[in-house]
């Protein structure tokens, strides 16, 4: 018993002073890497709110009363000697009292040690304790693997809530005598000569707390009904009681926190289940703790100049504009520092960390901006962390909300105002008008406010534009300042194409699986819009089901990387290098996706920034190489593209109006025209062309002579989920198809019709004279006029082939 308790003591020693450790089988331990609580001087206890992050840093305020027992096993003793037992290991026992926090709470809801929930129940963690549980009995052997490992929890454990009539604790009495602390204002857990383990030392214990319902010191929770957020806690009450309380908060008087101003605050938190749960420690100001709190719930607290009453107000879309003061030249002296973020900076994807109640660990959250990105042509990441939030449905609103502020691109200045505007204050909203910088009507926010002194009659205003009313700013020329606002008018999108998808790009959009389970006449509809000018960043796509039906909004879309042709492109089959002009967002293009050059796609092989030029690889999926003048408009749909969430069918031909957005607002519904698109025709189910088609081994010639042998390769929509290029080989076919050549005379007359041709396939001159009527002595046809194209299960492939080739 003396050489255990030793062994304990020096442990415990060990680790209040720091020095090293060794587990049972020999390997060495830093202290810091078994977490076990240590006391330090001038530790603050934590205060929660809500339920937070496990407390795994309690404070020992005493161990002792320890106790071994020895582990033993029979050992057969031989032919001439009985059974007799030895000793195989120990198990450990002692008692110990942790502090957690300041104190009353509501109770504590789990116990975790070394990663193992061990209560309310070691088979369910996500279980929790009912409230103000003060007792528990472990019976828990095996549940670090028993005798033959490291054993496990079987003992009394008291809970003490700290409240302010708390007794001493017997046990706490029965080992320190009478003349001991009650330990009131904190919450302790007393471990009464518990059984711990096998191992000489003690693992690591973890408790989750929760406190909505009790103010600190046990009294009731203000305005409780509304308190309790899905056992996080209403951001009200934790700032209300941050500013009031007089043993760790700012010791405010409750009568400065009318309920009128602050019960409304919390039904709106409530009522948007912005729930929090923080564990403040010290680490922070009570200030810098509230600030932060703000931060999280997007708000403000002023004092009022009357009363001053601290007014708390959150910063949403909850005005009437039509309400608003309209504040000009004679309030404002003058505006510094006027200033807008400009594309190249702008974040376009925002990564957000919230706290996993679950792992105990932080979890995070992205939200992206396609429209940012594909202006910028570069992601520009941004992070923040956000750990007072503990849902992933509130962490994705949030992480929404601040991807929203960064990409607004709202204006921030300082005014420099009369005391006409001293009556305003943080969070409030008012219009400006301002004709030296052309602003004719802005939405203004004010984050801060200098009100100065009655002597110097000004005050200063730190401001932003709303984020709610960017579109409603409106500009005019400003007065002869030398400035001019360099934000375009909304305008017209110069080129619009709507593509009824292939069957590849639904594959890549839902899988295989999903797609071979549409009905076979269903289609989706892609749209793909031109930026009418550099500072258009996006637009609204509406969308009209068929000719009489009504315009609904379908989303915000960013306009897709494009490019004019330079130069003619030829109708042939062999990869070519393009020129382009007017290229827009050819950064965001990607080696291996796809072009549309009006109904032909075409996979990109390389691309030039520097030099506008891209390499293709011609007539691919579901298309064939056609010939397209210059100044043609092309579209990098495999880089972003607006997919209408709607489903189509056989002859169905829905309209859309696309709405481009500059920092001036949005286009007027009224002021684009519909574009409707070509009728659905079960794209997605029709076989692919064949692929590689040659005469007399030569792709697209110039012409031919003699008799014309025709030879293509097989395709198969089913095992293209790769970009096969036109010149590649056989594949498939799919089962079912077969492959169909027209033949036209000179006039342009059809003579023949072979409807199960196979490659190669050779119009004799036998079947010409006998298709044209030509005898023995006529000539053969100057030129001929070739149609190929593929057929299964009724369906004609998407495209065809149609070449016309003189004969020399």
């Amino acid at each position: 018993m003396g050489f255990i308790a030793m062994f304990l003591i020096s442990m415990a020693v060990s680790y209040l002073i720091g020095q090293a450790l060794y587990n049972p089988k020999g390997s060495r331990k830093a202290p810091g890497e078994f977490n076990f609580p240590t006391v330090e001087e001038g530790r603050l206890y934590p205060v929660v709110f809500g339920m937070p992050e496990r407390i795994k840093d309690s404070v020992i305020a005493w161990w002792g009363d320890l106790k071994t027992v020895e582990i033993t096993e029979k050992i057969d003793g031989g032919l001439f000697h009985s059974d007799k037992k030895v000793t195989v290991g120990h198990k450990y026992y002692a008692g110990i009292h942790m502090i957690l926090c300041h104190g009353v709470i509501d109770g504590i809801k789990q116990i975790h040690i070394a990663d193992k929930i061990v209560w309310p129940d070691e088979e369910d963690f996500e279980a929790l304790a009912a409230d103000g549980e003060t007792a528990i009995a472990f019976n828990l052997p095996s549940i670090f693997g028993g005798e033959k490992s490291e054993g496990g929890i079987v003992g009394d454990v008291s809970i003490l809530y700290g409240t302010s009539a708390q007794a001493t604790n017997a046990y706490l009495v029965s080992n320190l005598g009478a003349n001991i602390s009650a330990y009131r204002g904190l919450v302790s857990v007393i471990l009464e000569q518990i059984y711990f383990g096998t191992s000489g030392y003690i693992k690591p214990w973890e408790f989750l707390v929760k406190r909505t319902d009790l103010l600190d010191g046990g009294a009731g929770q203000w305005y409780v009904a509304k308190a309790d957020i899905s056992n996080d806690l209403n951001p009200a009450h934790i700032l209300r009681e941050m500013y009031t309380n007089t043993r760790w908060g700012l010791g405010h008087s409750t009568l400065l926190f009318d309920n009128a101003d602050w019960q409304p605050f919390a039904d709106d938190l409530y009522d948007e289940a912005f729930g929090l749960s923080a564990l403040w420690q010290g680490d922070q100001t009570a200030e810098e703790f509230i600030m932060d709190i703000l931060r999280h719930i997007h708000g403000v607290i002023y004092p009022d100049h009357e009363t001053g009453n601290f007014i708390p107000k959150l910063i949403r879309d909850d005005y009437i504009l039509g309400d608003l003061e309209i504040f000009t030249t004679s309030d404002i002296v003058q505006i510094e520092e006027f200033s807008r973020p400009s594309f190249g900076i702008i974040p376009d994807s925002l990564y957000l960390d919230y706290w996993d109640p679950i792992s105990n660990k932080k979890a995070t959250i992205p939200n992206y901006d396609p429209a940012i990105l594909d202006i910028q042509g570069k992601t520009v990441p941004e992070y923040a962390e956000y750990l007072f939030i503990t849902k992933q449905a509130l962490a994705a609103k949030v992480a929404s909300r601040e991807r929203a502020t960064l990409s607004s691109m709202a204006a921030t200045m300082t005014i420099v105002a009369k005391r006409t505007m001293a009556h305003l204050h943080p969070g409030g909203v008012f219009k400006l008008v301002w004709p030296p910088l052309g602003i004719d009507l802005m939405i203004i926010r004010i984050s801060s406010i200098n009100y100065g002194t009655l002597q110097e009659g000004l005050i200063t205003l730190a401001c932003s534009e709303d984020i709610w009313a960017t579109q409603e700013a409106i500009y005019s020329d400003p007065q002869e300042t030398g400035w001019i606002t360099p934000i375009a008018e909304p305008a017209i999108s110069p080129e619009i194409v709507l593509v009824e998808l292939p069957f590849y790009a639904l594959v890549v959009e839902w899988g295989m699986a999903t797609v071979l389970g549409f009905d076979t006449a269903l289609g989706y509809l892609a749209v793909a819009a031109i930026q009418p000018s550099q500072d258009a960043f996006d637009y609204e796509l509406y969308v009209r089901d068929a000719p009489a039906a009504d315009l609904t909004t379908e989303g915000r879309f960013g306009f897709t990387p494009n490019a004019t042709l330079d130069a003619e492109l030829l109708k042939n089959a062999v990869n070519a290098t393009i020129q382009l002009n007017d290229v827009y967002n050819l950064e965001a293009v990607d080696v291996g996706s796809y072009v549309l050059i009006e109904d032909e796609i075409c996979k990109i092989l390389d691309v030039d920034t520097a030099l506008n030029q891209i390499e293709i690889a011609r007539g691919i999926l579901d298309t064939v190489p056609e010939a397209h003048a210059a100044d043609t408009y092309i579209f990098f749909i495999g880089t972003l593209v607006s997919l209408v969430s709607r489903q189509y069918t056989v002859t169905d031909t829905p309209g859309i109006k696309v709405l481009p957005r500059t920092g001036k607002g949005q286009l007027a519904i009224g002021d684009a025209s519909v574009q409707t698109a070509t009728a659905f025709a079960s794209r997605q189910i029709r076989p692919y062309p064949p692929g590689n088609f040659k005469i007399n081994t030569v792709s697209y010639p110039a012409s031919f002579s003699g008799q014309p042998t025709l030879t293509w390769t097989d395709r198969d929509r089913l095992l293209q989920t790769i970009l096969i290029e036109h010149s590649e080989g056989d594949i498939g076919p799919e089962a079912g198809t077969t492959y169909t050549v027209k033949v036209y005379d000179e006039d342009n007359n059809l003579v023949r019709t072979e409807a199960a041709a196979t490659s190669p396939y050779v119009y004799t001159e036998a079947f010409e004279r006998a298709d044209c009527g030509l005898g023995g002595g006529d000539p053969l046809n100057t030129q001929l006029r070739f149609v190929l194209y593929s057929v299964r299960d009724g369906y004609d492939s998407w495209q065809q082939y149609d070449l016309t080739v003189p004969r020399v």
